[in-house]
């Protein structure tokens, strides 16, 4: 088992939001530009900061449902604004030759694990494998046309993958991301989203 990131706070870098009169909210902050949470009790702002979202466990609340010929589906319950964060994407971290060889042992077996996967590439060498267990974004569809992007984000000492808004989204409305840009594993197949740009495979 892979020990964790050593987190070294000589290395934290430290945003001049406060000085600016900014509370870390937008891409002013240095910190947030480069897709990376302030540190708890080392920014200027606070309690006030705004860019410690994963960290605090602010994301938006969505549920997992039955979406007929494309299976189990994601909504966001109450709407979000573009860009908003709304979920962070969890499983088995663990290398990728590791993975690799899980995903070859299922195919031996014809299972169907990784038949439509949910694993995304967290750097060059590791990958975060949902396919057996996760939150409700494994479940997240795939379309050509997305309302939906994953970002990777440097928390602390770890990398981590989030799930944000593209666009304006509707009480109630399905998350779709495209799974071509950042998933791997799985063989192709048809494709079943719909969109007026659907490539026909994913």
């Amino acid at each position: 088992q892979n020990a964790r990131p050593t987190f070294v706070p000589e290395l934290v870098s430290i945003c001049h939001c406060k000085d600016k009169g900014l509370l870390c909210d937008t891409y002013e902050c240095i910190n947030r530009s480069s897709r990376m949470e302030c540190y708890p009790g080392m920014c200027p702002n606070g309690d006030k900061c705004q860019n410690q979202r994963l960290k605090s466990g602010s994301q938006q609340d969505v549920s997992i449902f039955h979406g007929g010929d494309l299976g189990w589906a994601v909504k966001v319950d109450a709407g979000a604004k573009a860009d908003d964060y709304l979920i962070e994407f969890t499983g088995e971290v663990m290398p990728l030759a590791r993975f690799m060889k899980r995903t070859a042992y299922s195919s031996r077996r014809l299972e169907d694990t990784y038949r439509n996967c949910f694993c995304v590439m967290l750097d060059g060498r590791h990958v975060i494998d949902a396919s057996r267990k996760g939150n409700p974004s494994r479940f997240i569809n795939h379309s050509c046309h997305p309302n939906c992007r994953l970002e990777r984000w440097l928390v602390g000492a770890e990398m981590r993958i989030v799930v944000f808004a593209l666009r304006n989204l509707k009480p109630g409305e399905k998350l779709t991301i495209d799974y071509g840009i950042d998933f791997v594993g799985g063989r192709p197949s048809r494709c079943l989203c719909g969109s007026a740009n659907c490539r026909g495979h994913m």
